[in-house]
């Protein structure tokens, strides 16, 4: 390209050059050989040779028929006659089309000269143009280069930084102590616990967390629940093949209860929370329901809770004030402890907030009375008072109270309604036990009332525990005396047992029947691995007894196994 440009102005030259001379009639010799003005005689034209326009015509020198004009010498707009063999002028025409001089009386090669001198300037200019744009690309390349340089470089620094991260990681899950990793597995089972039990109401409201924010509103939703499939072996005959009632147990023998292996989903669960931050406090709503609704196979949707809650208040379906659910053991069984107490019924709580480590709660809940040879009639609703304590830590404690009227009417005698006067008392609790492990606790509950029978686990499923009709259609209640003992090991992380017994002792009265149930015992132990937090695999082995007022007694031996998907 350079050459190119190199010859250029050679090109250029001999065009121009050519474009002059075929515009010129003479050559440089002929006009250098021109006389000049003051040689020839000035004479003045005549007037009848004058043109309109102002401008002489053409002559030939040659020509004998018309003398040269006259000329004035002082006349500088006046053309010296031509010599003979001069060449003509150029007409108006040809004298337009040339080019106008820069100096006066200027020659052709005079003008190609300075046309040609101004062209070289311009193309000088132009190649100095050429070489600043050149260099200038020249230096945004190298400013490139440098820069993908630099990307390169922090590139492989990031990935270095990267790596370095990692390798700390690693030696910090290394070096980590023993404290440290107890803590982290507590952590853990902090959330196995919570997600356990949804449902407390006692929980902070505050603590929300896996919820999801409304948009546009105040208000969080949270979707919870659990998928849990059982398969339950019954490996002696018992009332219930799905799950372990130790009241159900035949005493005699019965040809309609057999040994039966169950599969179930029955147990899974799904939940939706609300809570909304107002002016006042936060607002809390809460349903929950399973899949046991129905009987045997059918999996009818069931409503478990309901409630809602602001501030102090609740108002709704959910556990009874009565329960501790901190001191509940882990079970695989659908059925759970028959010395417990376990109810969910509707109420009206108040649970005004007095310290960091001491709860108090009353209630008013749904009476529901359950009486052998009679219809239970509420009329005023169950009282109950509880305060929880937490003592240097570790020791959770709470002491409960309920106050009933069990009002009934005779089945079999018109002797009108009758009402009696129940009460229970409950004292229950969990503390740590970290001889073996930090995580190990000890669990217990017991529980004693007049009337009480209805919010023990065993007689709630039996029924009418709560007082009894005599032949004359007199009312009495039943006293009880129920609860367990529980522990908890972890053997590691993943692995942990629960070992519990539990009992149920009635004191029947003289006039009932010999068959009537007194007392139960059950016993069960179980190995649970939890290979993340949410996902429970385990295996329970539980036995039972029940023993009527007449000394008899029966056993039966269930095998459980589930699978546990919280979400």
């Amino acid at each position: 390209m350079k050459n190119s440009i190199k010859m250029f102005p050679l090109r250029l030259c001999f065009v121009v050059t050519v474009s002059v001379l075929s515009a010129t009639p003479v050559s440089a010799q002929e006009s250098d050989a021109q006389p000049s003005a003051e040689a020839l005689p000035a004479e003045a034209p005549p007037a009848e040779t004058q043109s309109s326009a102002g401008v002489a015509p053409a002559q030939d020198a040659r020509s004998d028929d018309a003398a040269p004009p006259p000329q004035d010498a002082n006349r500088d707009d006046v053309a010296p006659p031509k010599a003979e063999g001069d060449a003509p002028e150029p007409t108006v025409a040809a004298a337009e089309s040339t080019p106008p001089a820069d100096v006066p009386n200027e020659t052709p090669v005079e003008r190609l000269g300075h046309t040609l001198t101004q062209q070289q300037a311009l193309l000088e200019d132009q190649k100095k143009q050429l070489d600043k744009q050149a260099k200038l690309i020249s230096q945004q390349s190298d400013s490139l280069a440098k820069q993908n340089k630099d990307l390169d470089d922090f590139r492989s620094l990031l990935q270095n930084m990267q790596t370095q991260i990692d390798q700390f990681t690693q030696a910090r899950e290394k070096q980590l102590s023993a404290q440290d990793i107890a803590l982290r597995e507590r952590l853990q089972k902090v959330e196995q616990v919570v997600a356990e039990i949804p449902e407390d109401p006692t929980k902070d409201m505050k603590d929300f967390p896996n919820s999801l924010h409304i948009p546009g509103t105040t208000t969080k939703l949270r979707i919870g629940g659990f998928v849990k499939m059982a398969v339950v072996d019954t490996l002696k005959p018992i009332g219930s093949d799905d799950r372990f009632i130790v009241s159900s147990i035949p005493v005699e023998d019965d040809p309609t209860i057999n040994e039966q292996v169950v599969m179930t989903v029955r147990q899974s669960r799904l939940n939706f929370e609300m809570r909304e931050e107002t002016s006042y406090g936060i607002l809390r709503a809460f349903i929950e329901g399973d899949f046991d609704g129905g009987s045997g196979s059918d999996d009818t949707f069931r409503l478990r809770h309901a409630y809602g809650q602001f501030r102090d208040i609740l108002a709704g379906k959910t556990w009874s004030s009565f329960m501790d659910l901190a001191s509940a053991p882990e079970e695989l069984d659908f059925e759970g402890l028959n010395g417990r107490i376990n109810v969910r019924q509707a109420q009206l709580r108040f649970s005004p907030e007095i310290g960091k480590d001491l709860n108090f709660i009353i209630s008013f809940e749904d009476p529901s009375p359950e009486v052998t040879g009679g219809t239970g009639v509420s009329r005023f609703p169950d009282v109950v008072t509880s305060i929880n304590r937490i003592w240097f830590g570790r020791w959770n404690t709470k002491v409960s109270a309920i106050f009933r009227q069990i009002r009934a009417k005779s089945s079999t005698v018109s002797s009108g309604t009758q009402t009696e006067l129940g009460w229970g008392l409950s004292f229950s609790g969990r503390t740590a036990i970290p001889w073996l492990d930090e995580r190990d606790s000890f669990m217990y509950q017991i529980n004693y009332g007049d009337g009480l029978g209805r919010y023990i686990e065993d007689l709630g499923s039996l029924g009418g525990a709560d007082g009894v009709f005599d032949a004359r259609g007199d009312l009495s209640t039943l006293k009880t005396f129920a609860g367990y003992v529980s522990t908890q090991h972890w053997w590691n992380s993943q692995w942990r047992s629960n070992f519990v017994y539990g009992w149920v002792y009635v004191d029947t009265l003289g006039f009932q029947p010999d068959d009537t149930y007194e007392s139960s015992q059950r016993t069960s132990a179980n190995l649970i691995f939890s290979p993340v937090a949410k996902i429970d695999i385990g295996a329970e082995v539980i036995w039972g007894r029940r023993e009527n007022k007449d000394g008899k007694s029966a056993s039966a031996t269930q095998v459980q196994a589930s699978v546990k998907y919280r979400y």
